[in-house]
């Protein structure tokens, strides 16, 4: 008797062999789930990163408008300064 023989007549008890199946059937449908769920998270990180850098383009235009309005405050702030010199050497 060879080993294709001697495995092949070997014979689980069917409680053994249904749950075989349904392991190896719970495994093929976690197997497929993960290969279809792989692009799907795929892109959603890449949305995630597009949105990231979108924050961080409008967080830079951001930084630089406050840069700007402190500047014009800052310029205002010596004018009216000098306004106000100039209107006190008048008097």
């Amino acid at each position: 008797m060879d080993a294709a023989h001697l495995a092949a007549s070997v014979v689980l008890p069917w409680p053994v062999m249904i749950i075989a199946l349904f392991i190896g059937l719970v495994i093929t449908v976690w197997a497929v789930i993960a290969l279809v769920r792989h692009p799907i998270i795929e892109r959603r990180i890449a949305r995630l990163e597009q949105g990231h850098l979108i924050n961080e383009e409008r967080d830079r235009h951001m930084q630089s408008m406050l840069e700007k309005i402190s500047h014009d405050q800052e310029c205002s702030n010596q004018l009216l300064h000098l306004i106000v010199e100039g209107h006190m050497k008048r008097d």
